[in-house]
Protein backbone atom coordinates (compact mmCIF):
# COMPACT_ATOMS: atom_id res chain seq x y z
CA UNK A 1 0.00 0.00 0.00
CA UNK A 2 1.17 3.41 -0.87
CA UNK A 3 1.30 6.23 1.45
CA UNK A 4 -0.19 9.46 0.24
CA UNK A 5 1.66 12.59 0.87
CA UNK A 6 -0.30 15.27 2.52
CA UNK A 7 0.80 18.75 1.56
CA UNK A 8 1.04 20.88 4.56
CA UNK A 9 0.91 24.65 4.42
CA UNK A 10 4.27 25.95 5.29
CA UNK A 11 5.06 29.58 6.07
CA UNK A 12 7.26 29.68 2.97
CA UNK A 13 4.37 28.74 0.61
CA UNK A 14 2.03 31.19 2.30
CA UNK A 15 4.46 34.08 1.83
CA UNK A 16 4.91 33.26 -1.85
CA UNK A 17 1.13 33.30 -2.36
CA UNK A 18 0.79 36.67 -0.64
CA UNK A 19 3.60 38.15 -2.73
CA UNK A 20 2.02 36.82 -5.92
CA UNK A 21 -1.40 38.27 -5.01
CA UNK A 22 0.13 41.64 -4.06
CA UNK A 23 2.08 41.70 -7.33
CA UNK A 24 -1.04 41.00 -9.39
CA UNK A 25 -2.99 43.64 -7.43
CA UNK A 26 -0.22 46.24 -7.91
CA UNK A 27 -0.08 45.54 -11.67
CA UNK A 28 -3.88 45.85 -11.90
CA UNK A 29 -3.88 49.20 -10.03
CA UNK A 30 -1.07 50.47 -12.27
CA UNK A 31 -3.05 49.61 -15.41
CA UNK A 32 -6.25 51.19 -14.04
CA UNK A 33 -4.49 54.41 -12.98
CA UNK A 34 -2.69 54.71 -16.34
CA UNK A 35 -5.97 54.22 -18.23
CA UNK A 36 -7.74 56.78 -16.02
CA UNK A 37 -4.95 59.32 -16.53
CA UNK A 38 -5.10 58.86 -20.30
CA UNK A 39 -8.91 59.18 -20.30
CA UNK A 40 -8.79 62.40 -18.26
CA UNK A 41 -6.07 63.97 -20.39
CA UNK A 42 -8.02 63.26 -23.59
CA UNK A 43 -11.09 65.08 -22.30
CA UNK A 44 -13.11 62.23 -20.91
CA UNK A 45 -14.02 64.59 -18.08
CA UNK A 46 -14.60 68.14 -19.35
CA UNK A 47 -14.07 69.63 -15.88
CA UNK A 48 -10.61 68.15 -15.40
CA UNK A 49 -9.30 67.25 -18.85
CA UNK A 50 -7.45 69.76 -20.99
CA UNK A 51 -8.37 68.62 -24.48
CA UNK A 52 -12.14 68.10 -24.25
CA UNK A 53 -14.67 69.26 -26.82
CA UNK A 54 -15.65 72.27 -24.68
CA UNK A 55 -12.18 73.73 -24.44
CA UNK A 56 -10.65 76.61 -26.37
CA UNK A 57 -8.58 75.74 -29.40
CA UNK A 58 -5.04 77.07 -28.91
CA UNK A 59 -4.05 77.16 -32.57
CA UNK A 60 -6.05 80.30 -33.45
CA UNK A 61 -3.45 82.80 -32.33
CA UNK A 62 -4.17 86.01 -30.44
CA UNK A 63 -5.41 89.51 -31.24
CA UNK A 64 -3.56 92.77 -30.80
CA UNK A 65 -3.97 95.54 -28.25
CA UNK A 66 -5.30 98.96 -29.19
CA UNK A 67 -8.06 100.17 -31.49
CA UNK A 68 -6.98 98.74 -34.79
CA UNK A 69 -9.89 100.68 -36.21
CA UNK A 70 -10.35 104.44 -36.07
CA UNK A 71 -14.14 104.00 -35.86
CA UNK A 72 -14.14 101.74 -32.79
CA UNK A 73 -14.41 104.63 -30.32
CA UNK A 74 -17.30 106.16 -32.29
CA UNK A 75 -19.01 102.78 -32.52
CA UNK A 76 -18.55 102.20 -28.77
CA UNK A 77 -20.06 105.62 -28.03
CA UNK A 78 -23.12 104.94 -30.21
CA UNK A 79 -23.65 101.51 -28.64
CA UNK A 80 -23.35 102.97 -25.14
CA UNK A 81 -25.89 105.70 -25.97
CA UNK A 82 -28.35 103.07 -27.24
CA UNK A 83 -27.82 101.04 -24.08
CA UNK A 84 -28.37 104.09 -21.88
CA UNK A 85 -31.71 104.75 -23.57
CA UNK A 86 -33.10 101.55 -22.11
CA UNK A 87 -31.54 101.95 -18.66
CA UNK A 88 -32.89 103.92 -15.73
CA UNK A 89 -32.07 104.42 -12.08
CA UNK A 90 -34.72 104.76 -9.39
CA UNK A 91 -35.14 104.14 -5.72
CA UNK A 92 -38.28 102.27 -4.64
CA UNK A 93 -38.99 101.35 -1.03
CA UNK A 94 -40.39 97.88 -0.38
CA UNK A 95 -42.67 99.05 2.42
CA UNK A 96 -45.03 101.98 2.92
CA UNK A 97 -47.17 103.29 5.77
CA UNK A 98 -50.76 104.44 5.40
CA UNK A 99 -51.99 106.51 8.29
CA UNK A 100 -54.60 109.25 8.54
CA UNK A 101 -55.29 109.41 4.81
CA UNK A 102 -51.60 109.74 3.86
CA UNK A 103 -49.32 107.26 2.15
CA UNK A 104 -45.69 107.54 3.20
CA UNK A 105 -43.49 105.69 0.73
CA UNK A 106 -39.92 106.19 -0.44
CA UNK A 107 -39.96 106.47 -4.25
CA UNK A 108 -37.48 108.58 -6.21
CA UNK A 109 -36.59 109.04 -9.88
CA UNK A 110 -32.84 109.43 -9.37
CA UNK A 111 -31.21 112.26 -11.33
CA UNK A 112 -28.18 110.81 -13.10
CA UNK A 113 -26.88 110.12 -16.60
CA UNK A 114 -29.37 107.31 -17.20
CA UNK A 115 -32.46 109.25 -16.15
CA UNK A 116 -31.85 112.66 -17.67
CA UNK A 117 -34.55 111.97 -20.26
CA UNK A 118 -36.85 109.52 -18.44
CA UNK A 119 -39.95 110.02 -16.31
CA UNK A 120 -41.78 107.46 -14.20
CA UNK A 121 -45.35 106.92 -13.09
CA UNK A 122 -46.09 104.53 -10.26
CA UNK A 123 -49.23 102.45 -9.70
CA UNK A 124 -49.92 100.46 -6.54
CA UNK A 125 -52.06 97.45 -7.35
CA UNK A 126 -53.70 94.66 -5.40
CA UNK A 127 -54.43 91.91 -7.90
CA UNK A 128 -55.65 93.98 -10.83
CA UNK A 129 -57.30 96.65 -8.67
CA UNK A 130 -55.40 99.94 -8.77
CA UNK A 131 -55.12 101.38 -5.26
CA UNK A 132 -52.99 104.42 -6.05
CA UNK A 133 -51.53 106.28 -9.04
CA UNK A 134 -48.61 108.64 -8.52
CA UNK A 135 -48.03 111.89 -10.33
CA UNK A 136 -45.35 111.81 -13.03
CA UNK A 137 -41.91 111.96 -11.45
CA UNK A 138 -39.31 113.90 -13.41
CA UNK A 139 -35.59 113.14 -12.96
CA UNK A 140 -34.57 114.11 -9.41
CA UNK A 141 -38.16 114.18 -8.09
CA UNK A 142 -39.51 112.00 -5.31
CA UNK A 143 -42.95 111.02 -4.06
CA UNK A 144 -43.86 113.12 -1.01
CA UNK A 145 -46.43 112.12 1.61
CA UNK A 146 -49.46 111.65 -0.56
CA UNK A 147 -53.13 112.13 0.26
CA UNK A 148 -54.96 108.98 -0.78
CA UNK A 149 -58.01 107.07 0.45
CA UNK A 150 -57.07 103.55 1.47
CA UNK A 151 -59.49 103.43 4.42
CA UNK A 152 -61.07 100.24 3.03
CA UNK A 153 -57.87 98.36 3.97
CA UNK A 154 -57.94 96.78 7.42
CA UNK A 155 -55.33 97.58 10.03
CA UNK A 156 -52.12 95.57 9.58
CA UNK A 157 -49.88 94.64 6.69
CA UNK A 158 -51.08 94.18 3.11
CA UNK A 159 -48.94 92.62 0.37
CA UNK A 160 -49.46 94.48 -2.89
CA UNK A 161 -47.34 95.36 -5.93
CA UNK A 162 -45.92 98.57 -7.29
CA UNK A 163 -45.73 99.00 -11.04
CA UNK A 164 -43.22 101.57 -12.23
CA UNK A 165 -43.87 102.70 -15.78
CA UNK A 166 -40.88 104.35 -17.47
CA UNK A 167 -41.36 106.83 -20.38
CA UNK A 168 -39.16 109.02 -22.53
CA UNK A 169 -39.51 112.55 -21.10
CA UNK A 170 -39.49 114.29 -24.48
CA UNK A 171 -41.54 111.97 -26.67
CA UNK A 172 -43.70 110.38 -23.89
CA UNK A 173 -42.89 107.05 -25.54
CA UNK A 174 -43.23 103.97 -23.28
CA UNK A 175 -39.89 102.30 -22.42
CA UNK A 176 -40.56 99.63 -19.80
CA UNK A 177 -42.54 98.57 -16.71
CA UNK A 178 -40.97 97.20 -13.57
CA UNK A 179 -43.09 95.39 -10.99
CA UNK A 180 -41.91 95.03 -7.39
CA UNK A 181 -43.50 93.68 -4.21
CA UNK A 182 -44.70 96.24 -1.68
CA UNK A 183 -45.99 95.90 1.87
CA UNK A 184 -48.42 98.61 3.01
CA UNK A 185 -48.71 98.83 6.77
CA UNK A 186 -52.08 100.34 7.66
CA UNK A 187 -52.11 102.17 11.00
CA UNK A 188 -55.36 103.53 12.36
CA UNK A 189 -55.04 106.99 13.95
Amino acid sequence: MRKEKVAEATPKNSRKKKKRILGILAAFLLVVSAATGYWLSEGGNDFIGTKGKNHMKDNRGYGVYGDGNSNSKDMEKVLQEETNKSMYHMHVGTSAIYKGGELIWDVKNVLDGFNKDKVIQVDVVQGEKVLFQSPTLLPGQYLPKTKVNLDFLTEGEHRVKSRLHVYNAKTKEYINTLETPLIIKVEKP
